[in-house]
Formats: C-alpha cells, structure tokens, sequence
C-alpha cells in the first residue's frame, strides 16, 4: 500500500512530466494554438452566446456526457461523447450535477452560461 507522501510525490512527477511535455509544444501565441483554440471560441460564440441570446435564457442544460458503462476488460473503454468540451475551453461558466443512474451506472447534467456571466 502506498502512503500519501509517496502518493502525492508520484502525482508531482506526472505533473511535472505533463508540464514539460507542454513546453515543448511552444508558446500559446504559436499559429498552432491560435488555431486550435479558434473552433472552440467560434463554437461557444456562434453557438452558446447566439442561442442564450437568441431565446433570452438564462443558461444552457445538456447531459454531460452519454450515460457511464461497464469497461471492456478485453477491448479497453471507449469515451463516450462529451457536451461541455467546448464551453469548458472557452472559458464559460459551467456546471455539472448528478442527474442519477441509466442501467445502475451514473449520469450527470451541465448548466453553462454566457461567458463572464457568473458573480464576481
């Protein structure tokens, strides 16, 4: 059994190795970046920011992610597919609560906002 001290050290060393992984990719000013940080920006302005607005809400709600399910020892687990990627990177306010089980195995739902709508 490990210890917390051996724990967290083995945490800090991933960390670590996640850090300077992402160095090498260069600055967040790179063509690269910009680039891959556009679809993201463009799907939360064109689509949360134009739909909020569009109907006068208040917030978006969808399901986190499609319902959990068993992994497959034998093929490995498949991710299934996620709403709020791209409020989440665009900086939005976002949200997720249990909303309960399918089949025994726990769903979740997101609330996201306007950007910088939350309370300061």
């Amino acid at each position: 059994m490990l210890s917390m001290t051996q724990i967290a050290i083995a945490n800090a060393v991933l960390c670590a190795g996640d850090f300077l992984r992402s160095q090498e990719k260069g600055p967040l000013t790179s063509k690269e970046y910009l680039k891959r940080w556009a679809v993201p920006q463009m799907a939360a302005v064109d689509g949360i920011d134009a739909v909020i607005g569009k109907h006068n809400l208040d917030a978006l709600v969808a399901p986190t992610t499609d319902p959990a399910y068993p992994t497959d020892w034998s093929m490995g687990s498949l991710h299934g597919r996620r709403r709020v990627d791209y409020p989440a990177v665009a900086g939005y306010p976002h949200i997720t609560v249990p909303a309960g089980d399918v089949f025994g195995l726990p769903v979740g739902v997101s609330f996201f906002g306007f950007a910088w709508s939350e309370p300061g």
